[in-house]
């Protein structure tokens, strides 16, 4: 890669060198916040931000996570076209983007308008914004701190909130415009490149977890659909057949309920189908209330009551104390298989007919009763174990390729990192390198939107 031919000291904590006719301004001369409030209301429109995907338009997600909007729209702001939209209590984060859209806002989001573009080219400045360098630099700016920090020491799960009082004194790299709308173009492209890979990786992933299921599903169900048809079926009592039998779950497991101990660990059924320590990922709800948890132990099977129909399905791994709303179970018959069976129902949406009402995101299996109902198809003892242990090491020689490949795509997001940090502060020279013609690639959302509503909280505060 090539170097300017000469460099100079900075006053930047978090670029100690740039090129020597580079300037460095204030973000204040550079940008002014929009204060247009939509009142009376000019757009319905809602726009939502992720530091992976950028803006979008609420009513375009899949999936509403976070916080729901308001329905007074009026206490909202209005962002243009063209504005960069920065989060302020997740810009340490790199929640930040170019919007290109008219929408409205919540007061956490500044959107930002660029004062002279003839002078300052929005796009590089949003690559600058998402410098892991300037990111890190506004630790310690916030209030209300909690953050979370990876082994690689990426910051996540923010809630820092700094005021445009204290982001508007913030120092940034400004080369001449040219240079700026080229490094711009070149992050642009080789950004895209880097996604293409990554693009491919989720394919790759996808692809696997398919087989996965079908491989479930060819062993469990034979790939008969005269067999899938008994899980749904009434009268199971009038099947007969000499290698499996058609029964109700509640005649399978029996429900275990003991009372849990204070200083247990809190053990949470994930929709992945493991078991994890609440301590190891500070996720799930809370309750001091003892009388709210019970008692697991290793090995024993656990059932979520709400999200049964996304799989919340596991064998636990730990001793400790889980909520209510989980089923502890144990069975005379291969767990493991029971597991399986009961995970492929979830792969194959087949617990909406027993639920009593699946709302978007959950389904709601809290009695026992209710889940008991359901059929599970009932092979012999030694075809269960057979089943059990072929999928479990299909299972495990697929999770290892998944790894594989999740590691090189967070390989490619760190070198995309790199890249945009040493560009946009002029370690490497770009000047000179013609941009080709490409082909942009789409990226899929599959991230859920974190919001904060701050109530009464102006800009300036």
């Amino acid at each position: 890669m090539n170097k300017y031919e000469r460099y100079k000291s900075t006053e930047l904590s978090w670029s100690k060198h740039l090129p020597y006719y580079w300037n460095i301004k204030r973000i204040a001369s550079i940008f002014d916040i929009r204060k247009e409030k939509n009142s009376p209301v000019r757009t319905k429109e809602i726009l939502s931000l992720s530091a992976k995907y950028g803006v979008s338009l609420y009513s375009d997600k899949k999936e509403k996570g976070g916080n729901k909007p308001k329905e007074d729209l009026t206490s909202y702001y209005l962002c243009y076209s063209g504005d960069i939209l920065v989060n302020c209590m997740n810009i340490v984060a790199g929640s930040v983007g170019i919007s290109n859209y008219f929408g409205a806002v919540s007061p956490v989001y500044y959107p930002l308008l660029n004062m002279n573009a003839d002078e300052n080219c929005t796009r590089y400045m949003e690559y600058v914004f998402r410098n892991y360098n300037f990111q890190r630099s506004l630790v310690g700016l916030g209030k209300g701190i909690q953050m979370s920090e990876s082994e690689d020491g990426k910051l996540f799960t923010v809630r820092m909130r700094i005021s445009w009082d204290i982001l508007k004194t913030q120092l940034l790299p400004v080369p001449p415009i040219e240079e700026q709308v080229q490094i711009a173009n070149y992050l642009d492209w080789k950004i895209n490149e880097i996604n293409k890979l990554i693009e491919i990786n989720k394919e790759k992933i996808k692809e696997i977890r398919k087989y996965i299921i079908s491989e479930h599903e060819r062993l469990i169900l034979n790939n008969d659909s005269e067999v899938k048809k008994l899980i749904i079926e009434n009268n199971i009592y009038d099947y007969s057949d000499k290698k499996i039998k058609i029964k109700r779950l509640k005649s399978v497991l029996k429900k275990i309920e003991k009372e849990a101990s204070l200083d247990s660990d809190i053990i949470i059924c994930s929709n992945n189908g493991k078991s994890f320590v609440r301590g190891d990922k500070k996720i799930g709800l809370y309750s001091d209330n003892i009388k709210m948890y019970q008692n697991i132990n290793k090995g024993q099977l656990m059932i979520h009551g709400m999200d049964t129909w996304h799989g919340a399905i596991c064998i636990s791994d730990y001793n400790g104390r889980c909520t209510k709303v989980v089923h502890v179970c144990e069975t005379n018959e291969d767990k493991m298989y029971i597991y399986y069976y009961l995970r492929l129902l979830a792969f194959l949406e087949m617990y909406k007919p027993f639920s009593n009402g699946v709302r978007q995101n959950t389904s709601d299996f809290r009695s026992w009763d209710k889940l008991g109902q359901i059929n599970i198809i009932i092979p012999l003892i030694e075809k269960q174990y057979e089943i059990s242990n072929t999928l479990t090491e299909i299972i495990n020689n697929s999770e290892k390729l998944i790894l594989e490949i999740i590691n090189e795509s967070e390989m490619l997001n760190k070198l995309k990192q790199s890249l945009i940090s040493e560009v946009v502060t002029g370690q490497i020279d770009v000047r000179d390198i013609a941009i080709p013609e490409y082909e942009k690639v789409a990226i899929a959302d599959g991230e859920i939107e974190e919001t904060d509503e701050m109530e009464g909280k102006e800009y300036g505060n």
